[in-house]
């Protein structure tokens, strides 16, 4: 018995792995069709898991995130109810398979995963190396080399707008948002120089990608994940080697600078392009530099003064942004984002009363927007709140929002996967607010959310 308990554990850890590197390199040769391929392939390994689900046992102990997940799937099944398009909130609608049975199966994914007690060390890192590989591909496409003829189907202005196979660059923003944290603390916390230096080569590669992307969004995960790496920095005291990591970010902006020097680049835009300017990332590294060399023989306490002063000014500066954004916010704000959640808004104002409470039914905000507007381009919200809140109502933007609460509320303890799950959750929710849901990344999100409640289990134990 405990023979076959071994094997069901590995065959689980397998699965993991397994399902993570397949789903992010699968694809299709229309790229257009990446969130159906992605749905698809997600949906096939989603129903694989659920067999080492049943063989591992139904729930025995409860979580607050276990309540939380069960209210929002209870959430997704009654907006499918209340729906007038029931086939469409089931199946997802427009071909893209991302609707209630997806969302229901990845729910089987999570209650199967929180059981998992460990994946062997050396699986992880074969993942990271994988993934590292992707951030090197979506380098290479920010310079137009299409090494494996991805983009053939793209025409010259969408080019940069996919890639990797990770598809659009929205996409690859939550993408980022959930990996780059393990990264960032793996080079930090790494029991052995080769694991750490893995790690480090994820950031420099990460932080690469993330500018040629050229997507505004990736600045709030590189902002929660800088800010945040200082606040846990102070409490463990490890902030010398938080401020090395922020020093080789900026140094992967320059060499995205020093490369587009030499190699044609897609044309930057936004804050990529003001990022990419020497004065600004020279400064970064130079602010890096300085705060490692000055405060290496400080003690602690010196070390927490001019730590607490950074995330002071940080939080300052963020507060002019969002007065800027503010005043700047119209129809066109975010690549017509604003007339987005404008007419995200007037659409739950149309709903009857129960819809309201329960939705309009999972992935159907394209067909409330086509009804209002007799446009079909628009599929998604580009705002995981509002998505949700068209979709699943008030009971399940709350369900929503109460999950990513009940995480942030466990205890780290200390312990870096602890830390970095903390900061790969708030990362992806804070850039889905200018975002939209991504089949790909629902998966990733579950695997994260399932694997954090675990660890969190087993370190107050």
């Amino acid at each position: 018995m405990r023979k076959m308990k071994r094997l069901i554990e590995k065959l689980s850890g397998l699965w993991v792995v397994g399902a993570f590197v397949i789903g992010m390199f699968y694809t299709e040769a229309y790229y257009f069709n990446m969130l159906e391929a992605k749905a698809g392939c997600v949906m096939l390994l989603a129903i694989g898991g659920l067999a080492l689900i049943v063989v591992q046992g139904m729930w025995k102990e409860r979580h607050p995130i276990d309540w939380t997940v069960l209210w929002f799937l209870t959430a997704v099944v009654l907006a499918n109810l209340v729906t007038p398009y029931k086939e469409e909130a089931f199946y997802g609608s427009y071909g893209w398979h991302v609707g209630t049975l997806l969302l229901l199966l990845l729910g089987g994914v999570y209650a199967g995963l929180r059981r998992v007690e460990t994946v062997p060390i050396a699986w992880l890192y074969g993942v990271a190396v994988f993934v590292s590989l992707e951030f090197a591909w979506v380098v290479a496409n920010g310079f137009y080399l299409d090494i494996f003829g991805y983009h053939n189907h793209l025409a010259k202005e969408d080019y940069g707008r996919y890639v990797g196979s990770i598809g659009n660059t929205n996409w690859y923003v939550g993408f980022l948002a959930l990996v780059l944290p393990f990264f960032y603390y793996g080079a930090i916390y790494g029991e052995k120089r080769w694991q750490r230096g893995i790690c480090a080569l994820g950031v420099w590669l990460g932080g690469m990608s993330a500018i040629t992307i050229h997507c505004d969004g990736i600045f709030l995960v590189l902002y929660v994940l800088i800010i945040g790496s200082a606040f846990y920095g102070l409490q463990n005291g490890k902030l010398l080697l938080v401020w090395r990591m922020d020093g080789l970010l900026c140094v992967s902006v320059g060499c995205v600078w020093l490369l587009s020097r030499w190699i044609p680049m897609v044309p930057s835009d936004g804050l990529a392009r003001i990022a990419l300017r020497p004065e600004i990332w020279g400064s970064g590294l130079l602010v890096c530099t300085l705060l490692y060399g000055v405060t290496k023989w400080r003690t602690d306490k010196k070390r927490r003064k001019v730590a607490w002063v950074l995330l002071g000014s940080s939080l300052v500066v963020v507060l002019v942004g969002i007065i800027y954004v503010a005043g700047q916010f119209d129809n066109h704000w975010g690549t017509n984002r604003g007339y987005i959640w404008k007419k995200a808004l007037a659409i739950y104002k149309e709903f009857s009363p129960v819809q309201k409470i329960f939705g309009g039914g999972a992935n159907c905000f394209g067909k409330y927007y086509q009804a209002q507007t007799g446009s079909d381009w628009v599929r998604n919200a580009h705002n995981e709140l509002l998505e949700y809140l068209v979709c699943t109502g008030g009971f399940g933007v709350c369900a929503y929002l109460a999950v990513f609460i009940s995480a942030m509320r466990e205890k780290t303890q200390e312990q870096p996967f602890l830390i970095a799950g903390k900061l790969a959750l708030l990362a992806y929710f804070v850039q889905g607010c200018v975002n939209n849901p991504q089949a790909y990344n629902a998966f990733i999100l579950v695997m994260v959310f399932a694997i954090y409640r675990r660890t969190a289990e087993n370190v107050l134990k």
